[in-house]
């Protein structure tokens, strides 16, 4: 039996790279309101919601340092504090996350990987498969069979990573839970987490292949050699606080049931409301279709995706279509459209997608007609059914798509 999927948004951090990600060209309202950080963190909401279709759905946001600043004043001590229209925007996400209908993960004083951390645990131990959505590879030691982490990559046309634990042991060269040891021996200096001196990625990776641990690794002192015995006795107490700060905590004590997460329905005046105040049209239309498709046919794809699970859907009579459509779903099938293509004097097409936004939309698939009688569907990214490459689809649509219009 598949088990649920329980998607977990990293809030702060995935606000912080759309923000910065759009420094050079802010996004900004009529009225003045820099929207950067939001905008881009609807637009990954609603590629998630889409794409992914979550049953449960959490997004977390930090409120302070889980007491990492009590034993080690210095940790992350060294961060500038977050630009003022950057705070300003945090307020309008977590709106934006509850007129979604989606439970919003916080805790005082405790960093949002921590909150991560214990309920991904929870909802693996009550069943669900996990995945973490972050810029934060902090988040990388929590891979395991059930948890995997899909890393944000804040520029256009490249696609976010997702990682799984193979993914990660051909990357490192080390197991996932390795990764607290490894920042533990190199540090690291976006956290301001010290590390042992004289210890680089490689050295310390070398180690970690060879012990396991740094527990192990100082139990072992006297089969290393003297240069690097002498670097790890004088930071011995800094390798230590060093794990202590990179673990990320999963024993939080939370209430927990699934149930609790579950998606829920939006909250459909307020996000309108919302949508229209920060001018996130393109977002308002797609929710706006998505809640009004027209009755007597279903909807585009794209537009009734995003809100399907948790809107009601008009009736659809069960009536035959209008006009007969070919599904291209086979090599002779696309052969023969392609020789249909090549004797028409014109051809009407549109495309399906994942979403609105060019930048981070997937293509479902191609629908064209050449006589406004018959139609043709090639599928490409369904979940179900023979797919045709998108290779196999420039070949031969290519030359008919590109060709000189036949004359009248």
């Amino acid at each position: 039996m598949p088990r649920p999927l329980f998607y977990m948004l990293d809030g702060h951090a995935l606000a912080y790279r759309h923000y910065y990600a759009n420094t050079g060209r802010p996004f900004v309202t009529t009225t003045g309101i820099v929207t950067s950080a939001a905008y881009g963190f609807t637009r990954t909401l609603v590629d998630v919601l889409e794409k992914e279709r979550p049953l449960y759905m959490a997004v977390a946001f930090d409120e302070g340092l889980s007491g990492r600043e009590e034993y080690f004043p210095d940790y992350k001590a060294h961060r500038e504090a977050a630009p003022p229209d950057f705070e300003s925007q945090m307020p309008i996400i977590r709106e934006i996350v509850q007129a979604f209908g989606l439970r919003l993960l916080t805790d005082g004083g405790k960093e949002a990987d921590d909150l991560i951390g214990t309920v991904s645990r929870c909802a693996v131990e009550h069943g669900a498969d996990v995945v973490i959505y972050s810029g934060d590879r902090d988040l990388l030691q929590l891979l395991d069979d059930h948890t995997h982490v899909r890393l944000y990559i804040p520029q256009a046309g490249v696609p976010d990573e997702m990682w799984d634990s193979a993914h990660f042991r051909e990357r490192y060269g080390l197991e996932p839970l390795q990764l607290i040891d490894l920042k533990a021996l190199e540090g690291d200096t976006s956290d301001n987490i010290p590390g042992v001196a004289g210890i680089g990625r490689k050295g310390a990776t070398a180690l970690l292949q060879q012990f396991g641990s740094i527990e192990a690794i100082y139990a072992g002192l006297d089969q290393i050699r003297q240069s690097t015995r002498s670097k790890l006795e004088a930071g011995r107490e800094s390798a230590a606080v060093s794990k202590r700060l990179a673990t990320i905590h999963r024993d939080l004590p939370l209430p927990f049931s699934l149930e609790a997460y579950r998606v829920g329905e939006p909250d459909r005046e307020a996000l309108i409301a919302l949508l229209r105040k920060l001018e996130f049209n393109s977002i308002l239309r797609q929710f706006e279709k998505s809640a009004a498709a027209p009755t007597g046919r279903p909807a585009a794809p794209q537009q009734i995706s995003m809100f399907s699970e948790a809107l009601p859907s008009p009736p659809v009579p069960e009536t035959p279509a209008l006009y007969p459509t070919i599904i291209v779903d086979s090599a002779d099938a696309l052969h023969a459209l392609m020789l249909a293509l090549r004797s028409a004097k014109r051809i009407a097409f549109d495309t399906e997608t994942t979403g609105t936004d060019p930048l981070r939309a997937d293509l479902v698939g191609i629908s064209l007609s050449i006589d406004g009688q018959t139609g043709y569907y090639l599928q490409h990214g369904h979940r179900e059914g023979v797919q045709i490459s998108i290779e196999e689809a420039q070949a031969e649509l290519r030359p008919a798509l590109t060709a000189p219009a036949l004359p009248k």
